[in-house]
């Protein structure tokens, strides 16, 4: 019986990574992004961090993707 919960519980951690990875586009670097501009304003009160709005237009667009990579990767 514990081989088939350890089983069930590994295939969920790796749907979890799967889905993590579709939410959040290489565009965007590594950074967990909000999408809810008051959400972001609320939080932003809270921890007393400034909000950061990124207008992105072009999915997959090679100069995007750099950004992402390079620019928004390691966000403190």
């Amino acid at each position: 019986m514990k081989i088939p919960i350890i089983l069930i519980i590994l295939i969920a951690g790796g749907v979890a990574q799967v889905s993590e990875a579709i939410d959040n586009p290489i565009e965007v670097g590594h950074v967990r992004w909000g999408r809810d501009f008051e959400t972001a304003l609320q939080i932003s009160a809270n921890t007393g961090k400034p909000v950061l709005v990124l207008f992105q237009e072009i999915p997959g667009c090679s100069g995007v993707r750099k950004f992402g990579r390079e620019v928004l990767y390691r966000l403190s």
